[in-house]
């Protein structure tokens, strides 16, 4: 049976899977480091997505670009927008999913040796190999991205050979077994550092959104119709830009203002607030409340 290391993995399906998939091998990379998303969309980021800062206080950028095809114009373009990131960067990463191009590769080492003459920031190129060999060499992180590709190591019976080959960006084992059940029940690990992984974060937002539906259903469903809870699930990925627990800790407070304007323009919202009803808690509120109830039942 073919091991993860021997098998190409499918890419991520969109820009924001990919920028999680290479936050998460910066962190395997490096670390010692602090390592965050930087800006969000439609903000100037100076070709920047992702940032890590070492003990020194030395800032490393890192611009992920999901593409099939790379080109050196464009890589040129990235670089000169970092020229003008704050503080200066000392080192700047490409993070591609093309695949390994040695002309690229070269083309990108020369203008690093021109860098390093000028004083400027060192420059490197990750390639999608590159990046996967290390995600893969780690079971938890690997299954962070890929759960149904993870290894189920609790089921011995129950198992199933797939046969595939020639899948465009992908490169399957002939023979890989699966292990399934009629009832499966597949619990997902949050991933590292976005609101789903902390607690008190999680269950603030889970607040939000529950005042949300509690206020849209008592004034604007009268008709007893069901809720559509997913309108407000939707409108949080259209804004925010991830799911409401993958929605990493640095848009913690993007989410709650969100969430909160959300409850306020409701009728009920409105009606309260302008009785000086308060329509919910604030996060500090929210947590001596929570902490307060834990230390009553111990």
């Amino acid at each position: 049976m073919p091991i993860l290391k021997n098998m190409e993995i499918p890419k991520p399906q969109n820009w924001q899977d990919f920028e999680r998939l290479v936050e998460s091998y910066l962190r395997m990379k490096w670390p010692n480091c602090m390592i965050a998303l930087f800006g969000s969309g439609g903000q100037t980021q100076h070709g920047v997505d992702v940032y890590l800062r070492d003990k020194n206080a030395s800032f490393v950028g890192v611009q992920c670009k999901k593409v099939e095809r790379l080109t050196y114009a464009q890589i040129q373009k990235e670089i000169d927008k970092a020229k003008d990131f704050t503080p200066t960067l000392t080192n700047y990463i490409i993070a591609t999913s093309m695949k390994k191009d040695a002309r690229l590769q070269e083309k990108v080492n020369i203008l690093n040796s021109q860098h390093f003459e000028k004083g400027l920031f060192s420059i490197d190129i990750l390639f999608w190999e590159d990046i996967i060999a290390l995600i893969v060499s780690d079971e938890k992180v690997f299954a962070q991205h890929y759960p149904q590709l993870s290894p189920d190591k609790g089921r011995a019976n129950n198992c199933t050979t797939v046969h595939a080959a020639n899948i465009k960006d992908s490169v399957i084992g002939n023979n890989i077994t699966i292990n399934t059940s009629k009832n499966q029940n597949i619990k997902k690990t949050p991933i590292q550092d976005t609101i789903g992984s902390n607690t008190y974060m999680k269950n603030y937002v889970k607040h939000l959104i529950d005042r949300y539906h509690e206020f849209k259903k008592a004034t604007e469903n009268m008709d007893r119709s069901p809720m559509n809870y997913a309108l407000l699930y939707n409108a949080i990925k259209r804004e925010i830009g991830f799911k409401w627990d993958e929605t990493p800790n640095e848009r913690f407070e993007d989410l709650c203002e969100f969430l909160q304007r959300k409850i306020d323009n409701t009728i009920l919202g409105k009606k309260q607030k302008s009785q000086g009803i308060k329509n919910y808690s604030t996060y500090d509120e929210f947590q001596v409340k929570t902490r307060g109830a834990v230390r009553k039942q111990t």
